[in-house]
């Protein structure tokens, strides 16, 4: 299943989509696999969405760090390295004999792993262990558009597949909002209806003052101390 990020209308940062949790796994690959059934079920991929959320950095140790492994990852970046620079000379210089080459590719292992063992060696700050570092998520929210969300829950279902406990909107307005249009639920939004109209200020509420109100009275206070 291939994933793309769309950008933000504003900048080229991705946004999270806007739409309803259908379902909701700790794993990304049942994540994945509601994804792959939905689109088995010809959902259009561009209404299905995978937030990750509860982001955590996973450090996965390895192995021991020290100077022989130093070493030997010099020697396969110098191998590398020397292969490299050896068939950059060859192009160069095609009538190059064989032990120039060999030549060429020993100075390049030996310069990296004098660099790899020197630099282990000499900073203070070295780690004992080697280490990969990945970003996972504690669970996932398989999100698709409004309009498609009824379908995909019933295709969920009817599959043996778990969906979310409730509708759930990602993105949603905040309380002070008027709600928004939900004919599944039966919401719909009416600004003629005293229950859904924003609430008013208290009449007592004192007026926010400017900066230049508030230095004034300072200033006042000042004097008449």
């Amino acid at each position: 299943m291939w994933s793309n990020q769309a950008p933000s209308a504003a900048g080229g940062s991705p946004a999270v989509p806007r739409g309803e949790v259908v379902a909701s796994v700790e794993r990304y690959e049942e994540a994945r696999a509601v994804v792959d059934r939905l689109v088995q079920a010809e959902f259009s991929a561009g209404q299905v969405s995978i937030v990750g959320s509860g982001l955590r950095t996973v450090e996965r140790v390895t192995g021991r760090m020290n100077v022989g492994r130093a070493a030997l990852a010099g020697l396969l970046s110098g191998l590398m390295l020397g292969v490299f620079v050896g068939l950059f000379v060859l192009i160069l210089t095609p009538d190059a004999q064989l032990p120039t080459l060999v030549s060429v590719v020993l100075m390049a292992i030996g310069f990296s792993v004098l660099w790899n063992v020197l630099g282990y060696s000499l900073n203070r700050r070295r780690r004992e262990f080697t280490s990969t570092m990945q970003v996972a998520a504690t669970h996932y929210d398989v999100i698709v558009a409004p309009e498609a969300a009824a379908s995909a829950r019933e295709t969920l279902r009817a599959a043996g597949i778990a969906t979310a406990a409730r509708p759930s909107h990602v993105e949603g307005p905040g309380p002070s909002a008027v709600a928004q249009d939900d004919p599944a639920n039966g919401v719909r939004n009416d600004p003629a209806d005293p229950a859904q109209a924003p609430a008013a200020p208290p009449a007592d509420a004192p007026k926010p003052r400017t900066y230049g109100e508030a230095q004034d009275e300072l200033r006042r206070n000042a004097r008449g101390e």
